[in-house]
């Protein structure tokens, strides 16, 4: 090994995702600082076969980025700066706009950087502190029925390939001057749908991804109301359609339930918490108006608070269900104008820690909505009367446009996304979370692939008939990588190699 790879990397290291249920000491853990860095990590892997892969900041639940042999920690890569001129081709608006994002930058840096040159992501997923390459190879969403899910607002990706080969990736119709780029660039353009949409959330199977362009827009602002409802009220506006006409009117959209019935104000229910937010082009003098609540900000981010929580609950499980409707009750916002990226951050740095979940897509109907949600209230009921286990959230439901990633559980159709959150180290926390997975793909529910989905492990088939584009995916990977450099046990076990 080259002395350049000895100083850039460390042996008896055990790399473990955030919340812990996932790790590995791998046989060499690296810092790469810039493309040539993972050029030749990659020759040396294949020099030695041995597999190569690229962790972020471990926010994924599912074994999606664990790797045992060469592992890459892309954090040193985080450049951010404009991508245009005569990069692009003539007939891309001047209006549009675009950045270079290294790899391994945060959301939550990238957002600081976009303000910074007066520009913002259209959409996010409800926690920054992902990677951004993290955050698109997994299929992070956000919500927004007619908004793109985040691995749509890329356009172009750079990767070390095989051989250690430089490429950018981009649509059939991708944004970059060919002639241009083949004149000032060492990467080869490969301007293909099947390569880019297989790519993009390809889980890092095809290659190390060390930069992306993303398409980004002007600067916004977001006003944000939060109100509560019962599930039964909620429920009527959900079958006569008038949620329907919300989802299409607000530009962000989505609820949490609490899955336990008990008394609010007068009557007996499940209790809703309903979030829409909209675009608004500025706050009156520049100023954020309203918050939200102060004891979440204070205490949300505090490991102690939950850590006190959980202990709680395995003392007193009981307490559960009014903790939920306490955080929902006091989750209400009458009106809250902030910075779009503050606005749709919608958790807490404690979630990094202790949170973990399940989450499932459904392509979008009424009709489904009602059953889903049905279904989950008696689940939850049953689980407590049978073995006195409780689940410590509530349930969030999101909203998602459909997708043209060959491997998005919303690709080529409107979803809603029901996650099933707990935290990790209540009573229970395992056994509820698979009990939950069973119940969601027997309704036909499509696992998110950074969320705990290990039952689809034991389901091939249901993979494949879920994913109309797996063949074509299949196919690009084995192209792209045809010794398995850049494999590991997830897309094995998932049945994707």
């Amino acid at each position: 090994m080259n002395p350049r790879l000895l100083e850039i990397s460390r042996t008896r290291h055990t790399w473990q995702n955030a919340t812990g249920n996932v790790s590995s000491t791998p046989l060499r853990f690296f810092y790469p600082e810039d493309a040539e860095d993972i050029q030749e990590i990659v020759l040396e892997a294949e020099h030695e076969m041995v597999r190569v892969r690229a962790v972020g900041s471990g926010h994924s639940y599912s074994e999606a980025a664990l790797g045992k042999d060469f592992l890459l920690d892309m954090k040193k890569i985080h450049g951010v700066e404009r991508y245009g001129g005569t990069k692009l081709k003539a007939s891309v608006g001047s209006n549009r706009h675009f950045v270079l994002a290294g790899a391994g930058i945060t959301l939550k840096r990238l957002n600081l950087k976009l303000e910074s040159m007066k520009l913002a992501l259209e959409n996010m997923g409800a926690v920054d502190f992902q990677t951004v390459s993290g955050a698109v190879l997994t299929g992070t969403h956000g919500t927004g029925f007619n908004k793109p899910a985040f691995p749509d607002i890329v356009r172009a990706l750079r990767m070390v390939g095989k051989n250690g080969e430089l490429v950018q990736i981009e649509p059939s119709d991708g944004i970059t001057d060919r002639t241009q780029h083949e004149q000032t660039s060492n990467l080869r353009l490969i301007q293909d749908d099947h390569d880019f949409y297989s790519c993009a959330l390809g889980f890092g199977a095809m290659g190390i991804v060390y930069e992306l362009v993303l398409e980004v827009i002007p600067r916004f602002w977001l006003s944000e109301t939060r109100y509560l409802q019962l599930w039964e009220d909620f429920r009527e506006e959900i079958e006569d359609g008038r949620f329907d006409q919300k989802l299409n009117e607000k530009d962000y959209l989505a609820f949490r339930m609490n899955p336990y019935r008990l008394k609010h104000k007068d009557r007996e229910g499940n209790l809703c918490s309903i979030v829409e937010q909209e675009v608004v082009t500025s706050p009156p003098n520049g100023l954020a108006v309203g918050g939200r609540n102060l004891f979440k900000r204070l205490f949300g981010d505090a490991e102690f608070w939950i850590e006190n929580i959980i202990r709680g609950f395995n003392r007193n499980p009981e307490k559960m269900p009014r903790n939920i409707q306490r955080t929902l009750k006091m989750s209400q916002v009458r009106r809250n104008i902030n910075k779009s990226h503050k606005i749709l951050y919608q958790s807490s740095n404690s979630v990094l820690r202790f949170g973990i979940s399940a989450e499932f897509a459904f392509p979008y109907s009424k009709e489904k909505l009602v059953e889903v949600m049905d279904m989950i209230i008696a689940n939850t009921e049953a689980m407590r009367t049978e073995s006195d286990l409780y689940h410590p959230s509530h349930i969030p439901c999101r909203f998602v446009d459909a997708s043209n990633m060959y491997l998005s559980q919303a690709y080529g159709k409107k979803v809603m996304y029901i996650d099933i959150p707990t935290l990790y180290g209540t009573t229970g926390d395992v056994e509820l979370i698979e009990r939950y997975q069973k119940l969601m793909i027997s309704l036909g529910g499509v696992p998110h692939w950074g969320k705990v989905n290990h039952l689809l492990y034991e389901k091939p088939d249901y993979i494949k008939d879920n994913y109309p584009m797996l063949d074509t995916w299949r196919e690009v990977r084995q192209r792209m990588d045809p010794n398995g450099t850049f494999l590991n046990d997830f897309v094995i076990k998932m049945g994707l190699e």
